[in-house]
């Protein structure tokens, strides 16, 4: 998506990322200089104009930027995550560029040439050539191109159906991510929800949830003018599991009538919002897709079975963490073989194993063996990778691996100064963490923590925590949060979760 903006706009939008990632803290204008590899005095430009832009700007009121001789910071009076302000920053110099205008004016009118489509944007012609050419290698990810004809009633953004409203959905949700509607002026969504009455009521369906399925029926109802399409066989098959299981598109049969399409929304909502499917949907879909002959369940059920005989050779694997692993991969296989585009070009930072943090020598060993992993099973499944999707099966798996093994923190507790000291701290960890996340351990040997009245010789991998008396407050106080820190650590193992 950045590459959408100037190189001004960009470089003002990092400065601002760069600002909210670290607050509190304060940046020196040296660092925003190596970060955008500019000149100091161009760098103190950019920040006074990020400022202006902030102070002018009635949504951004709220913020401002704080100079503490030449090291910045953020401050935020408003009642809203400062994250928030990030993405509408975005928006904000997304809606006042040049590329943006121009797919805005290609999906609300026709143009017969680069001539007309120039003055209609009051731009010069060489200059929406030299656009035209970054716009084009952007739109090449969702397989999509810009064709300029006389025929009225055609389209100038040239696709297939599925890529065409792929792309409008997930353009137009990756640039405001709810926080407004960018084509109100084509069309405003409160006239769309009073003219069909869209039922959103239904409890599985929390908010984030339902906004995002407003705007994928909206557009699927804007791409209205594309003829209806045919889904392919196999994955008509799949799709129509997805609808019997959890029919969402039912909101959109009032306006769109074409099964293909109703099936097609099914699918498209599954790769693009998460947990639309309740944990006994995910089990019923597993089972019910096992036995279809598919390349895209085949590849998913292998993948599935490999990463539990791989990574969990004496772990019983029940059938719920089996369907929500097969769900997952599936998921993600259905975007690969199915709709194929480059979501990446729509993040600033998409994943990247490049990005990784390395600095613990044990997460080495676990990305190197995902990797390792992944290339024996692609060559023993003779299955076909394109790169630009293997950082998404790198997560994937790490992710997996986090949700099969928890990683409980393990405490060992002695105290002999009260005869039911033990069972006292044992019940008090057990209330306030709950025991799916530590796990109290016989063997001192074992322990990440050892709570104990006497004073032990720690290994280098081990904590003391030293009590005196439990009926402190300040103790339990001081004990929580290094439980907590120890608890976050353990969570992030995958560091890359942290980026």
């Amino acid at each position: 998506m950045d590459t959408l903006m100037t190189k001004k706009d960009l470089a003002k939008l990092t400065l601002f990322r760069e600002l909210v990632y670290t607050h509190p803290k304060e940046l020196s204008l040296e660092s925003f200089s190596e970060l955008l590899q500019i000149s100091k005095r161009s760098t103190l430009n950019t920040i006074e104009e990020l400022a202006h832009d902030l102070e002018i700007e009635k949504n951004f009121k709220d913020l401002e930027i704080k100079k503490n001789k030449y090291c910045y910071s953020i401050v935020n009076s408003s009642p809203m995550n400062i994250e928030y302000f990030m993405v509408s920053l975005q928006l904000h110099y997304l809606k006042n560029s040049i590329q943006f205008n121009i797919i805005y004016s290609l999906l609300t009118k026709h143009f017969d040439s680069m001539i007309q489509l120039a003055e209609y944007l009051y731009i010069s012609t060489p200059h929406l050539y030299r656009q035209m050419a970054d716009l084009k290698r952007f739109l090449a990810g969702f397989k999509i191109d810009i064709v300029f004809t006389e025929t009225k009633n055609e389209n100038n953004l040239v696709g297939s159906p599925k890529h065409l409203k792929t792309f409008y959905y997930f353009f137009y949700w990756g640039i405001s991510q709810g926080i407004a509607w960018p084509l109100e002026d084509l069309f405003p969504i409160k006239k769309f929800n009073k003219e069909f009455k869209l039922a959103f009521s239904a409890p599985a369906h929390n908010p984030s949830k339902t906004k995002k399925l407003e705007i994928l029926f909206l557009l699927s109802y804007l791409d209205k003018r594309n003829p209806p399409f045919t889904l392919s066989e196999d994955i008509k098959e799949i799709a129509t599991i997805f609808k019997e299981l959890n029919d969402v598109s039912v909101y959109s049969q009032n306006y769109l009538t074409d099964e293909d399409e109703l099936l097609f929304i099914n699918l498209l909502s599954r790769i693009s919002i998460s947990e639309l499917d309740n944990l006994e949907e995910k089990v019923a879909l597993y089972s019910q897709v096992e036995s279809l002959n598919s390349p895209i369940v085949k590849h998913s059920t292998e993948l599935t079975e490999s990463i539990f005989t791989q990574f969990f050779p004496d772990v019983f694997i029940s059938i719920e963490d089996r369907a929500v692993t097969f769900y997952y991969i599936f998921i993600f296989h259905i975007y690969i073989y199915y709709f194929d585009t480059d979501l990446s070009v729509l993040f600033a930072n998409p994943v990247s194993l490049k990005r990784f943090s390395t600095k613990s020598e044990r997460f080495k060993l676990i990305e190197h063996k995902i990797m390792h992993f992944f290339h024996s099973i692609t060559t023993e499944y003779n299955m076909k990778v394109d790169e630009k999707y293997l950082n998404g099966y790198y997560f994937l798996i790490a992710s997996i691996i986090d949700y099969v093994d928890p990683m409980y923190l393990k405490i060992y507790i002695q105290y002999s100064k009260h005869v039911a000291g033990v069972n006292i701290i044992k019940r008090k960890l057990f209330t306030m963490f709950g025991k799916e996340n530590i796990v109290i351990v016989d063997d001192i040997n074992d322990a990440r923590i050892i709570i104990s009245d006497c004073f032990e010789n720690e290994k280098p991998d081990q904590i003391l925590f030293f009590i005196t008396e439990i009926s402190r407050p300040e103790m339990w106080q001081n004990l929580m949060l290094l439980i907590l820190k120890e608890k976050f650590q353990k969570s992030f193992r995958f560091p890359f979760i942290l980026e």
